[in-house]
């Protein structure tokens, strides 16, 4: 497993984490945490959002509470979150799935980009909110689940990777990793 950082510049980076670690706590196993990652090389550093843990995507950072603030403050200025998912025989080609979550409000667009046999890549779009678990349980509610392996699928990838920007650097986590 390893973390590559796709932009740095005063003091905010983009990491692309993997699937299977944890952007940020709580914790309760000794799974690889961006976190305790981004310490080791960046200490006072900090995690702006979170992913789930089994998602893969970019994270933003900060080195210092200097740029989590301005992350944080003007948030909603500076990012669009768009998101890609494997789905299960969607008979829908565009959704929008308007249903509270533990009494909250959320509301999630889907579009289908591309078909393969009896899945489809959906492009997944927060309207309202972030809440945990948002785009998964709003996919399941109207009978189109997550396939666990994203990658496995035969989609023509580079069609979504075309505009990527080289990897600046990598940092590897020890397949030992423990939490400290």
């Amino acid at each position: 497993m390893e973390v590559g950082v796709l932009f740095s510049r005063n003091g905010i980076l983009a990491l692309n984490k993997p699937a299977g670690m944890i952007s940020q706590g709580p914790k309760t196993s000794n799974t690889p945490e961006l976190w305790e990652l981004l310490q080791t090389y960046h200490p006072g550093g900090h995690v702006a959002h979170r992913i789930d843990q089994f998602t893969s995507g970019i994270n933003l950072t900060g080195v210092s509470s200097r740029q989590i603030s301005y992350l944080m403050s003007n948030w909603h200025k500076i990012t669009r979150k768009i998101y890609l998912a494997i789905v299960s025989n969607p008979t829908w080609n565009e959704r929008v799935v308007d249903m509270p979550l533990k009494g909250k409000s959320a509301a999630t667009s889907f579009t289908v980009l591309e078909r393969s046999g009896l899945f489809a890549l959906v492009q997944c779009q927060l309207i309202q909110n972030g809440r945990m678990h948002q785009i998964r349980k709003h996919l399941k509610s109207i009978g189109s689940p997550i396939p666990d392996d994203f990658k496995q699928f035969n989609f023509d990838w580079s069609c979504w990777d075309k505009d990527a920007i080289s990897v600046l650097e990598v940092w590897p986590v020890p397949s030992d990793w423990r939490k400290k």
